[in-house]
């Protein structure tokens, strides 16, 4: 078994307009990690906003800890820019990311890199809890090691871009993040790292991930954008899965019936029946999306 206890590990943290509590939180995560050897990069990418900016290099500056390298666009440049931004300025063998708004459990770092047992793993990723108004719930999004591609066909089984950790090459063979993707950035990056390398699941919690009310998941305009680009970039993967195909725009129909926007499930609905006509999530899909557009609908309405 590879040994990577004296690997040098880059955690990078990408910063926009955050509360500078919520960030020091994500921070003080990182530092207290088991694993001895980091390096944490902070890239602010909203330099306008000059006071904020200056709190948090003051915060940042406050931990007088040499592993800490603050990094500040010159105009703001998006999520995928920043994390490149990051990843490139980094010198550890391995890449590990986390949104400003999550946080690590300290063991992340050192189980995760217990993953790496051969040069054909290239990513190792973990459980993690989601925790909202202050309740935390154990989310299994996978629990699969090896060839995740087939997976990754069907859904984001890895999670988002807090959840694992890479090998610092596997952006030089699989490229970094597309500058061009509004949302599904994580699962763009996890598809392309998965037609070259392994996978490996760390089958335990290991990071905090907690839901804010507004976030880019939030948003259907980029919500809709990064679907319609991952499924133009990638239908050469889906020729020959339409089951895959069937599901994945059958679940986006679900999405969009539930946040209302019946145009956009129309859309999607269509392109799922021409995948497979006779499919359990034509029905099931549908079904739940209307029932959460009615549950929240009724919410509303009592005012709760």
């Amino acid at each position: 078994m590879t040994d990577n206890t004296q690997a040098l590990v880059s955690a990078v943290i990408v910063t926009c307009r955050r509360p500078v509590d919520i960030l020091e939180r994500a921070v003080r995560s990182v530092l207290a990690q088991t694993h001895p050897h980091m390096e944490l990069l902070v890239v602010n990418d909203a330099p306008e906003e000059k006071e904020l900016e200056a709190s948090v290099r003051a915060m940042l500056e406050s931990f007088h800890d040499e592993r800490i390298t603050y990094l500040v666009h010159e105009k703001n440049a998006g999520a995928c820019k920043a994390r490149n931004t990051g990843i490139h300025a980094s010198h550890g063998s391995f890449v590990a990311l986390l949104d400003d708004d999550d946080e690590w459990l300290p063991e992340k770092t050192t189980r995760q890199l217990t993953g790496f047992t051969s040069p054909e793993v290239g990513l190792v990723y973990s459980q993690y809890y989601d925790v909202e108004n202050g309740q935390k719930r154990l989310y299994v999004s996978g629990r699969k090691s090896g060839d995740l591609l087939p997976d990754l066909l069907w859904k984001n089984c890895v999670g988002g871009c807090s959840m694992p950790m890479m090998r610092r090459e596997v952006f030089d063979t699989c490229g970094y993040f597309d500058e061009r993707f509004r949302s599904a950035q994580d699962y763009d990056m996890w598809i392309r790292i998965a037609r070259h390398y392994q996978m490996v699941c760390v089958d335990e919690p290991l990071i905090l991930r907690h839901v804010q009310s507004v976030c880019i998941t939030g948003n259907n305009a980029a919500k809709k954008q990064g679907f319609d680009l991952f499924m133009e970039k990638y239908a050469d993967l889906y020729v020959g899965h339409n089951d895959a195909l069937n599901y994945r725009y059958m679940d986006r129909t679900k999405t969009w019936l539930a946040r209302g926007c019946f145009k956009d499930a129309a859309e999607t609905w269509k392109k799922a029946l021409k995948a497979k006509a006779f499919s359990k999530y034509n029905v099931l899909f549908p079904a739940k999306g209307l029932a959460k557009y009615v549950l929240k609908g009724r919410r509303k309405t009592h005012g709760s």
